[in-house]
């Protein structure tokens, strides 16, 4: 979670084009982070769950892109994390499979 919050504080107060849609990305990102959890957990929906993980990992993907556009350290920090949503969009996937 500092990484995630870190990378993006790099490139906060930058004035470049794309500081616009990389705050939007961020905060989409949160959000689909967010509601994750609630879906697996609370509702034992692993297959809603998945359908969130796979938007979350497409925008942490397109966040990154913004982020390397910006900084390089900035997208780099966030490497370890797309790497974890990755693993656990593998987990989620099965548990959703062999709960069909």
């Amino acid at each position: 979670y500092v990484l995630m919050a870190v990378s993006p504080w790099l490139v906060w107060q930058s004035t470049a084009p794309e500081a616009r849609a990389t705050k939007f990305a961020w905060f989409a990102m949160v959000a689909l982070n967010a509601a994750w959890s609630p879906l697996f957990f609370g509702l034992h929906r692993p297959d809603l769950a998945l359908i969130d993980l796979v938007l979350y990992l497409g925008t942490l993907a397109w966040l990154v892109r913004l982020l390397g556009r910006q900084s390089r350290l900035a997208a780099w920090l966030q490497v370890p994390h797309l790497l974890w949503v990755t693993f656990a969009g593998v987990l989620n996937a099965a548990i959703a499979w062999l709960n069909r």
